[in-house]
Parts: C-alpha cells; sequence; structure tokens
C-alpha cells in the first residue's frame, strides 16, 4: 500500500477518535491530511503528476489552494465523473482547519463532525471510482 494512503487512512482513523474525544477542533487538522493525502496518490497514481512535480504546487503562499487548484483541473477531464462534491469537500476541509489552526473562535460541534463525514465521503467516492485501495 502506498504510503500516502497508508497516511490518509491514519488521518481519518484519527479525526474519527478526536471527534469521539470531543477533540473537536483537532479533528479538523487531521480530517483535512487524510483528504490531502488520498488526493496526492490519486494525482500521482491516476494522473501522473509525480510527487515531486507535486512539491512545486505546495510551495509558498496560498501552496494549498493551489494544490486544490490542480487537484480540481484533474478532476475536470475523467469523463463520466462529476467533481463538484469532492472539490467541495476538499475545499471545505481545508478551510476549517485553517480556522482550527489559526483562528482563536470555535466552531460549533456539529461543523467538525460533518467535515469528519466530508472526509469519509471523499475516501470512499475517490476510492470507488480510481480505485486505489
Amino acid at each position: 500500500m502506498s504510503p500516502y494512503i497508508q497516511k490518509s487512512k491514519d488521518n481519518l482513523a484519527a479525526a474519527d477518535y478526536l471527534v469521539g474525544g470531543n477533540l473537536y477542533e483537532a479533528s479538523a487538522h487531521s480530517a483535512y491530511y487524510s483528504v490531502y493525502f488520498l488526493s496526492k496518490e490519486l494525482l500521482s497514481s491516476y494522473f501522473g503528476i509525480g510527487h515531486d512535480e507535486q512539491k512545486i504546487l505546495v510551495n509558498g503562499p496560498k501552496s494549498h489552494q493551489k494544490f486544490i487548484k490542480k487537484f480540481t483541473e484533474c478532476l475536470n477531464t475523467v469523463s463520466n465523473f462529476e467533481p463538484n462534491d469532492f472539490v467541495q469537500w476538499f475545499n471545505q476541509t481545508n478551510m476549517l482547519r485553517n480556522k482550527a489552526d489559526y483562528k482563536p473562535k470555535k466552531s460549533p460541534q456539529p461543523i467538525y463532525e460533518d467535515n469528519v463525514k466530508y472526509a469519509h465521503n471523499f475516501a470512499k467516492g475517490i476510492n470507488d471510482n480510481f480505485k486505489l485501495y
């Protein structure tokens, strides 16, 4: 199994554990990185964008937005595939991670629970469509 798939699975398990332990803000980081690592593997294995090339995408300001943009562009090239939910889940997990990591104001508990559900939906949908694991 790819190390990025394992990291994705580990982060998703951590997000579940953190939400279960009422550590909602901490779960946002793990949920996002679950989505991020799975996306890295998809770009590499399905779209042929190697990890070295991906490093260029996540360099400098707004690096994760650049990565999400490239991911979106790639998904838009797949025929008979509707990427909107996946892009929305990716953006949502990223925004909540940023908010949880950098803003002092906490979000309501259900937002974090939904965020972990988005990460699960993302992982299931990507695997169902692209058979990464």
